[in-house]
């Protein structure tokens, strides 16, 4: 009777640890093909551009975090790139 006693916890612990907790979705960023001037230059599905106005948009999901750097291609440029 002792020794079922003993294992009756140690067998509930192990049950209960064994079981999958659901946490917090990881943290991540989705690009947009689109955002609110036009199309979205962070989205990595498209790489050649043809008109002249542009959107940077991301959606930040789960307390995600993104910084964007613009700089410019060298330093005699007038203009900016990406």
């Amino acid at each position: 009777m002792q020794k079922f006693l003993f294992l009756l916890p140690v067998v509930a612990l192990l049950l209960f640890a064994s079981c999958k907790k659901d946490g917090p979705a990881p943290a991540s960023v989705e690009y947009p093909a689109s955002g609110v001037y036009d199309e979205n230059i962070l989205d990595k599905s498209k790489t050649i551009y043809e008109q002249a106005d542009f959107s940077l948009a991301a959606d930040l999901l789960n307390g995600a975090q993104l910084k964007i750097k613009i700089s410019k291609l060298e330093e005699e440029s007038w203009g900016w790139g990406f």
